[in-house]
């Protein structure tokens, strides 16, 4: 056989030598794989693990003390023992209610108690006095008009009313004080004025010309 016809068969040699190495080679592959995958247990999927329920612990849950030791506190002297249920007994006998020691560290002698604060003091407004009653009323006639007074127990005054005749005029009312009150009718002939007063709640009067 020449040389130019032996490369031919030498490559179409080499290459079906590598097509059964890689047919072997594929078949080992595929047998170690199948045992491998029969062997060891795959882990589970998210969703797989998600779909189980938690379920939650029953275990009771440990509660605190209801009955915890108090501080020990002295009263008259004697070292009081903690109780369980609030009361304290002193060494020598006594029982009561417990008193602080102060912050110092005396210890014996307990601290006083703070005083209550009294409320401010509001001092109340006087109220104005009730009315007087009316002890006496009187109307007085004159040629020049007529007027009414009153007078109360207080002799506090009071004109009612004043109306004056025909051809006088009433003039305005003059309080020369709280008891005393004067009205004048002007006309003619003559002017006419009364001058009245309260005198021990009774209506007095004077009529001048």
């Amino acid at each position: 056989m020449s040389k130019g016809a032996r490369w031919p068969t030498v490559a179409l040699g080499w290459s079906a030598a590598v097509i059964v190495t890689m047919l072997i080679a594929w078949w080992a592959i595929s047998i170690v794989g199948h045992e491998l995958s029969s062997t060891v247990a795959l882990p589970q999927s998210a969703a797989s693990g998600s779909s189980q329920q938690v379920t939650p612990s029953t275990a009771p849950r440990p509660r605190p003390s209801a009955n915890r030791p108090r501080r020990t506190q002295r009263s008259g002297g004697g070292v009081l023992a903690p109780s369980s249920t609030g009361s304290t007994s002193g060494a020598g006998g006594a029982s009561g209610p417990a008193v602080s020691s102060p912050a110092g560290g005396g210890g014996d002698e307990p601290t006083a108690a703070p005083r209550p604060r009294r409320p401010p003091v509001t001092n109340p407004r006087p109220s104005s006095p009730p009315p007087s009653r009316v002890t006496d009323q009187r109307a007085i006639e004159t040629a020049g008009g007529t007027a009414a007074f009153t007078c109360t127990a207080a002799n506090a005054m009071s004109l009612l009313y004043a109306t004056s005749a025909p051809g006088y005029r009433t003039e305005p009312p003059r309080i020369r004080d709280r008891s005393r009150i004067e009205v004048e009718f002007s006309g003619d002939p003559d002017d006419q004025k009364i001058d009245a007063r309260c005198s021990s709640g009774k209506v007095t009067f004077s009529i001048e010309h």
